[in-house]
Parts: C-alpha cells; structure tokens; sequence
C-alpha cells in the first residue's frame, strides 16, 4: 500500500533483532521492564518521533490499556490506533461483555459468577460439564485461560488450588460444537464499516485450526451494530460465539478489540483488517489495498496444522478440539488441510517472512 511498517517488540534476546519479513521497513527492540511505566512510553514516543511514523498500532490487550490510559503523550506526535480507554475498560472484564450482550438481545449460555466454593452449590446438575474462564485476565492466582470441569466435585477440586480472587470465574455449559468468528471495523465515530462471518470448522486446543466464510444469521448484524456503538467500538475488533447447529442464532462468548488468532487468516478470505483500521481512523493510504483470494477454499495455518498432526500422534483429542474424533480420523482430516487448504502465511510477495514464520524454533 505505499506504507513504511516498522516494528518495536520487547522481550527478544538481541538488541538488533532481525528483520523477519520484507513487509517491514526496520525492527527494533526495547527493554521488556519498561512495558506499563511512564518510562516505556517516552521510549515509545521517541522511537515514533525517529522514524518519522503517523499511526501506532498493537495487537496486545494489555499494550492497548498501556497505550491508552497514556493517550495524551501520543498527542501531536501520532495517531493511536486504540480505542478509548473507556471502552478498552468496559471490555476488559467478561461479565460487562456479557451483561451488554443480553441487554442488545444476543444469546448467551447460562453464566454462574464463582467467587467462592459455595458458589458451587448455585450451578444446576444438568449444565455440567461446564467451562471456567477468569472474568479478567489475570484475576485469579495461579492464572489460567480455560478448565473444564465434569462435576461438582471435580469443579470443588478445582477451585481448591485457587489461593486469591481479585475478580469471579466465569462458569458455562460446555459444548463441544464449532465457533462463528465475526470480523468488524467501526470509524472513530462508531459508525459501522464491515462485518464478516466465518465458521471455525476445525479447532486444536481451543484455537482455530481452520476456518471458511459463512452466511451470518438473520438480525445478528443489527445487534452487533448496537453492542458495538453502546461499547465504543473502533479500528477491527472481532466477536466470538458458539455455532450450535440446532440453535437459530450463535451464543456470545467475547469480543477482542485488536487484532487476533485469525486475522492471518480472514486476509485471504477478503478482510484485510489492516487496511481497514487505517480508513477506520481516517487514514487514506497511497496505494490501492492488494486483493488477497483463497477462492472458496478454507484457510489454515500450515506450521499449525502440523503440530496438530505431531500431537494428535502422540496423545489423541482432549476436550477443547472440535470435531472429536478419533486421532487417526484428525490426522487424515489435518494431512488433507495440507494439501488442499490455502496457507494463511505463506505468500510469494514475502518469501522471507514465509521461510521466517515457518522454520522459527523447529524441532518436535
């Protein structure tokens, strides 16, 4: 697009780390200690003001409340492709997602807030088993993401090993059915530009393994319109939900405001999230976007792929891959994604970050 991209990463073991794609113009790195100090900002700003850059963007939660919460600092001196820190804080915590999802008319699964064992007693018999996520990333010691628990019991075990609550558990019937991923981008002013359905047909370890565009259902768009404006949505943000087959409408999980785990992915598919942001925020670029095409097949992630197929050999399904079945039927499924789906990294206009991507840290 005529756009000079640089990047600044913390946590590298080098100074001068190396260019890993010929989409940038230059890497750089800074200490990993400065992250969420006043300090770290100024090394931020002064980066900017070096290189000469318009726009600052970044794919982490925790770097968008950073950067936010400091938006003054980037006045004059950038464009901040960040929500406001109002919507960034109503986001944060999964019960407000939730709350705002009902009140728009979205369906979402029975939720019990756990905060202490005799919580347990509130959740009925028939919805186990059931998935427990911290309502606020890092809220609960010793941290987690996702558990499953089977049982009364089993989830009475579980919350034993918890030694602090600074925020509840979010506790839901677990189904082990497909996600619906929706794209969006919404302008400053919370107008919105996009919306794009996908099924995740395939996944590995909760994550998407494979995805293919879909007809999203009837009345979702108009609700989504509304979640968004009351959130303050802006820039690409995608939604989370689970597509049980037998239900008109998906059930809301969440909504990451950044870009995520299948923005490589939907790129082929039509959904060039980058260039999106930047018409979001107002910026007009000097070329005309690329058109990326995977025609109508589905898109995967290749190095994914294999280490799906590595770990399939070596253990089977566990309870967060869909479809579940047997090994042998998800290698055959994983070997055929090889050779018919489109690689969501691999392109011949950056044969170095292809080489790159694929071949970092590889061994078993």
């Amino acid at each position: 697009m005529g756009i000079a991209v640089y990047l600044l990463t913390p946590n590298v073991q080098s100074s001068r780390p190396k260019v890993p794609s010929s989409c940038f113009a230059g890497v750089e790195a800074f200490d990993a200690s400065l992250v969420g100090n006043s300090r770290g900002i100024d090394a931020v700003v002064d980066y900017v003001r070096r290189i000469g850059a318009q726009a600052l963007a970044t794919i982490s939660d925790a770097h968008c409340l950073w950067f936010a919460r400091n938006r003054a600092r980037f006045q004059d001196v950038c464009k901040l492709l960040v929500p406001p820190i109002e919507c960034l804080e109503l986001v944060e915590s999964k019960t407000r997602q939730i709350h705002l999802a009902r009140e728009v008319g979205l369906k979402v699964l029975p939720t019990y807030e756990i905060r202490r064992l005799d919580d347990v007693e509130a959740i009925e018999s028939d919805h186990y088993p059931i998935c427990l996520r911290p309502a606020v990333p890092d809220a609960i010691v010793p941290p987690f993401k996702l558990r499953l628990a089977r049982s009364r019991d089993e989830l009475r075990h579980l919350l034993q090993d918890i030694k602090s609550f600074d925020d509840c558990i979010l506790a839901q019937p677990f189904h082990p059915v497909p996600n619906m991923v929706v794209h969006c981008t919404s302008r400053e002013g919370g107008e919105l530009m996009t919306v794009d359905t996908f099924l995740v047909d395939r996944k590995f370890e909760g994550l998407a393994l494979r995805i293919r565009r879909m007809n999203a259902p009837e009345s979702l768009e108009e609700k989504l319109r509304k979640f968004s404006a009351n959130l303050g949505l802006c820039g690409a943000y995608h939604y989370d939900f689970l597509f049980l087959p037998h239900c008109s409408e998906p059930y809301y999980l969440e909504v990451n405001v950044r870009f995520g785990g299948t923005t490589d992915k939907v790129i082929w598919l039509g959904v060039d999230e980058p260039a999106n942001t930047l018409k979001a925020y107002g910026l007009a670029s000097p070329a005309v976007p690329r058109r990326f095409s995977a025609g109508a097949r589905a898109v995967v992630n290749k190095r994914f792929t294999l280490k799906h197929i590595w770990t399939m050999l070596r253990r089977g399904p566990n309870p967060w891959d869909y479809p579940q079945e047997s090994r042998w039927r998800a290698v055959l499924r994983s070997l055929a994604d090889l050779a018919m789906a489109k690689d969501s990294i691999a392109d011949y206009q950056d044969l170095r970050g292809t080489f790159a991507f694929h071949v970092q840290g590889f061994r078993p």
